[in-house]
């Protein structure tokens, strides 16, 4: 008896590599397919349901029936694990009061636990324009992350965050900022013609052959930038962001032609374009391709997204949210 379970433990696992090598493709849907016939085999096994749940609330296929999943196997083990999904869903939704919901519970975790809750908590503050909490949130992941293994340079590009925050806050010195640094830059004092240079030299012939090989997308080379830029730029105006991080936003524009190669190494039609929080002022953009694009993004639902303008002031203390709020 004890060898056919071990077997069966085996063969369980095996199987796993085979989805997990699917997600890591970005491939929900045989991912999903794969899950199921795991899920009828193995009903008890948790981490199955996990992923299966997972996939299903990231990616906003089956919500409900992921919910239902979470809940299911929910113990003291995985609760902050599914907490976490639930406030990347919110979050990826423009969801932002629910996100902080799921985000909070996360700093009751261990010290790493309480590094992911805090990073996206930076996020929606900054977002939503509390940008004093947001820099709390922030000295307190600087503080806690030297007791762990969370990489906050890693995770929330430091220099880039700190410029934003303190620029909104009225609190930057020019002078100790990198002037050297292209997203530092922008930050301070927004260029276009430096962005449409910026991405001239990306896209450079000696640099893109550099960086393609490293695994990045590049723009073909007959390709005029400055028009390619204008047509991103008229496009952006009039849809939503696809989706957020902490220093801006992502747009996606299908253009009908090939503009280039994706960092997937196929010839891509449409162009990803980032912006500076809030605004429809480009960073950068990069080909991309459907594949590639995460399916959430797909099926981004713009008439659920919460507009939120641009605020130009300085917050109060007294209209902000404490990082830390007591459910």
């Amino acid at each position: 008896m004890g060898k056919k379970q071990n077997r069966i433990i085996e063969a369980s696992y095996i199987e796993k590599i085979k989805y997990r090598e699917f997600i890591k493709n970005n491939d929900a849907d045989n991912a999903i397919i794969e899950l199921k016939k795991l899920y009828k085999r193995y009903p008890n096994d948790k981490s199955i349901i996990f992923d299966l749940a997972s996939l299903y609330v990231a990616q906003d296929i089956n919500f409900s029936e992921g919910s239902l999943l979470f809940e299911l196997i929910r113990d003291e083990r995985n609760t902050f694990a599914i907490d976490y999904e639930y406030g990347r869903y919110y979050l990826n939704k423009a969801m932002f009061d629910e996100a902080a919901v799921y985000f909070r519970r996360l700093l009751d975790g261990s010290r790493t636990i309480k590094c992911k809750g805090l990073i996206n908590l930076v996020k929606i503050y900054s977002r939503i324009g509390y940008y004093g909490s947001a820099l709390d949130c922030y000295e307190e992941l600087t503080r806690i992350s030297k007791e762990c293994d969370f990489d906050v340079q890693y995770h929330s590009n430091a220099l880039f965050y700190l410029l934003y925050m303190n620029g909104k806050l009225g609190l930057e010195k020019q002078e100790e900022y990198n002037a050297s640094n292209y997203y530092a830059r922008q930050v301070m004092n927004y260029n276009a013609e430096e962005v449409i240079s910026h991405i001239k030299e990306d896209n450079s012939p000696n640099h893109a052959n550099q960086i393609f090989l490293q695994g990045y997308s590049v723009i073909n080379s007959d390709i005029d930038i400055a028009e390619l830029y204008k047509t991103c730029e008229d496009a952006i105006q009039y849809i939503e962001p696809v989706g957020y991080s902490i220093t801006g936003d992502y747009y996606l524009v299908p253009l009908g032609t090939i503009v280039g190669k994706s960092i997937t190494k196929e010839y891509a039609s449409s162009v990803e374009v980032f912006t500076l929080p809030n605004t429809k002022c480009i960073l950068t953009m990069h080909p991309t391709t459907d594949k590639h694009i995460n399916k959430r993004f797909e099926d981004f639902d713009t008439t659920k997204t919460k507009t939120l303008a641009p605020s130009n002031k300085k917050p109060k203390k007294d209209d902000e949210v404490p990082f830390i709020i007591e459910e």
